[in-house]
């Protein structure tokens, strides 16, 4: 505990001290979840660490909906998202983000970029490829954010706003958007260290501070509000 504090104080609110062990039993694991309400694909991320094969399942699950369902807009649902691995959950919905640079890492003078092209990340989390994620959706995307999407659910609020006609939902955001490397000790523990900061793609840098929604609403407010939003820009469109 003592040395948990010590860290934080060196390295900020995301570093910290863990016990590798300590992961959630993979029986009991969440996995993304949809739903169709009427022309609006629902998709809901949860927070995510797991092996090579279930980061797989975990963006597999993303894609079927998105390639074989029928939706006239997307809302995607991040507010219990507390982070873990951003990999699966960026190439998961990977057809609703534009492929190219999506953020930077700023590391001092070390710059490192997270990208997508061709269904395959690259640089942010488990790099993963998936043949069939290699297509677009042009549909209204509305996001759904609150106070406990972090880390990796932060990373994954910021890659979709990249794309056009994306509006986000909700509260403003944990504030862990440090980036972080991991490092074994001899006790058979592991020091999280926050080693530098996130840089969207226009420029704008995050640390600790949490990421504004476009539309402040309560928890019980920001669907209702995503669900308006959309039927609007649907109807726009027809």
């Amino acid at each position: 505990l003592i040395l948990k504090e010590y860290v934080k104080k060196a390295g900020g609110k995301h570093s910290n001290v863990f016990n590798p062990n300590d992961f959630t039993d993979p029986k009991e694991m969440l996995f993304p979840e949809y739903e169709l309400r009427d022309d609006i694909l629902v998709l809901k991320l949860p927070e995510f660490s797991g092996t090579l094969e279930e980061s797989q399942k975990y963006a597999e699950k993303l894609i079927e909906p998105l390639k074989n369902e029928k939706y006239s807009g997307v809302i995607v649902d991040l507010r219990k998202n507390g982070g873990g691995d951003m990999g699966p959950m960026i190439l998961g919905i990977s057809p609703l983000i534009p492929d190219g640079n999506i953020m930077t890492f700023s590391m001092g003078k070390n710059k490192s970029s997270v990208t997508l092209k061709d269904g395959k990340n690259i640089g942010g989390g488990t790099t993963l490829s998936i043949p069939e994620a290699n297509f677009k959706i042009q549909v209204p995307i509305a996001v759904l954010q609150g106070k406990k999407t972090a880390s990796s659910g932060e990373q994954t609020l910021l890659a979709l706003k990249t794309g056009e006609n994306v509006k986000t939902f909700g509260e403003v955001s944990a504030g862990y958007l440090t980036a972080n490397m991991v490092y074994p000790l001899k006790s058979g523990l592991s020091l999280m260290l926050s080693v530098g900061n996130t840089v969207d793609i226009n420029g704008i840098e995050y640390s600790e501070e949490g990421i504004e929604p476009d539309i402040q609403a309560s928890p019980e407010e920001a669907e209702t509000k995503a669900l308006e939003w959309l039927r609007k820009e649907i109807s726009e469109k027809e």
